[in-house]
């Protein structure tokens, strides 16, 4: 979800030099591999936490992926936790923290079938809204209330109703590529 590169390999490379490797491409493909599911946010706050806690030798110049996974992996749950602890009338549905929180969920193999068959956005909105994992008649009911809006708009002849038809295909692709992790 974050840009792993900016927020956290760059970084590494000003901090502890670049890598003494003949495939360094392939490194940092497994770093950003790992860290990918983490938001910016939290790529920074892992950074941090790297950068005042790991002490670089000669065998081992740079930290493990392990490491810096474990440091962002920290970072989200003392956010999550920070957040959780405001009333929920604080924080809103629509709080940037609600929507990164419904985007990290649908990161998921419930995310993936949901966007495969076209009600990622149906589980969005879920998750963004209830903050829970939807039960079995709410999944049913997303997936009627997507094939309804997609029959409804398929079907729409005036412009205004054409152009939000493509905007729900624009949103519903986007969220679809992050469920799948193409957007990483």
């Amino acid at each position: 979800m974050g840009n792993v590169m900016d927020r956290f390999i760059k970084p590494l490379i000003a901090l502890y030099g670049d890598l003494d490797t003949d495939d360094a491409d392939m490194v940092f493909d497994v770093y950003c591999k790992q860290l990918r599911s983490f938001d910016d946010e939290v790529l920074e706050a892992g950074f941090s936490t790297v950068a005042g806690s790991y002490y670089p030798s000669k065998r081992n110049p740079w930290p493990s992926p392990a490491i810096c996974v474990k440091a962002c992996a920290n970072s989200a749950a003392a956010a999550k936790a920070k957040w959780q602890a405001q009333p929920k009338a604080e924080r809103g549905e629509w709080s940037p923290e609600s929507q990164r929180a419904a985007d990290r969920r649908i990161c998921s193999t419930i995310g993936r079938k949901a966007a495969a068959e076209g009600w990622i956005l149906g589980l969005w909105d879920h998750y963004r809204r209830t903050e829970n994992y939807p039960s079995q008649g709410e999944i049913a009911k997303m997936q009627a209330a997507a094939r309804a809006c997609n029959e409804g708009l398929s079907e729409a002849r005036m412009p205004a109703l054409q152009k939000l038809a493509a905007s729900i295909a624009a949103r519903r692709l986007e969220k679809a590529a992050l469920a799948i992790g193409e957007n990483a």
